[in-house]
């Protein structure tokens, strides 16, 4: 292992923190949408099958209007 300089090990610092703060973020967003999903109630009937954003498709939940 090479021997880092106090600047490199400060960037590699710095670095690890706005991951470290990104993920925490992203848990965040996971959290709130896994809430959401949880209050969301539908019967299996309700689930069909659309055309995905990078082809293919997705399971979706038919909202009745």
């Amino acid at each position: 292992m090479e021997n880092l300089t106090e600047r490199e090990v400060q960037l590699l610092l710095e670095s690890l923190y706005a991951e470290k703060l990104s993920l925490l973020n992203r848990m965040k967003e996971i959290d709130n949408l896994h809430d959401k999903l949880n209050g969301m109630l539908f019967d299996v009937s309700d689930l069909v099958l659309c055309p995905g954003q990078h082809g293919g498709e997705e399971l979706a939940v038919k909202l009745n209007n």
